[in-house]
């Protein structure tokens, strides 16, 4: 894969998602965290991912049911996925 260089003006073109996910993230652990200890940085990055996941989600049962859909078992009580 190669490297590209984007100009400044094109920056937010350029995966605006990705630039907005790492300001929330950042603004996240400065609000409520106020000092990132090195131990527990990848504590806080899952709690960023959980909260980044499920703000989609309105109530519970919209939850709920993806939790139910998404889930597979086999026929020999042996869980996976």
């Amino acid at each position: 894969m190669d490297s590209k260089v984007i100009p400044k003006k094109e920056i937010s073109k350029v995966l605006p998602w990705v630039h907005t996910a790492i300001s929330n993230a950042k603004r996240l652990f400065l609000d409520v965290h106020h000092r990132i200890d090195d131990d527990f940085l990848q504590n806080y990055l899952n709690e960023y991912c959980y909260k980044f996941n499920r703000r989609n989600f309105v109530n519970l049962f919209d939850r709920l049911m993806v939790a139910a859909v998404s889930y597979r078992w086999n026929y020999l009580g042996e869980t996976y996925g």
